[in-house]
């Protein structure tokens, strides 16, 4: 039973070491939740690409055409923000590493919730 703490205890120790685990977290969650933002974006995208060829005037597809110039500006500033985090990241450790230790942490964290 305390293999699991002692390993997540093991690994905030080894992040640590490297970063605050505190950022380490923050910087991972923000990631989490702009890459699920980018899938809906994307999912909504094909939506609206369906609604462009259903349109049955210009209008309607110029709405649609600007729908879809918000979206790409709304993905452009996350991914700006996403290369920023992972900088921020690559100051302490390269991004695989990163990546290894976050997928381990929240498998041991749900594992113990």
């Amino acid at each position: 039973m305390t293999e699991k703490p002692d390993r997540l205890n093991s690994l905030e120790r080894e992040i640590a070491a490297l970063m605050p685990m505190e950022s380490f977290l923050q910087i991972h969650n923000r990631l989490k939740q702009l890459r699920k933002e980018e899938e809906q974006k994307l999912a909504f995208l094909s939506e609206l690409q369906k609604s462009y060829i259903q349109a049955g005037s210009d209008e309607e597809r110029d709405k649609v055409k600007e729908m879809v110039g918000k979206i790409r500006e709304l993905s452009k500033i996350a991914r700006e923000e996403i290369k920023t985090l992972q900088r921020e990241i690559q100051n302490f450790m390269p991004i695989e590493r990163a990546r290894e230790f976050y997928k381990t942490y929240v498998e041991l964290t749900e594992d113990s919730a």
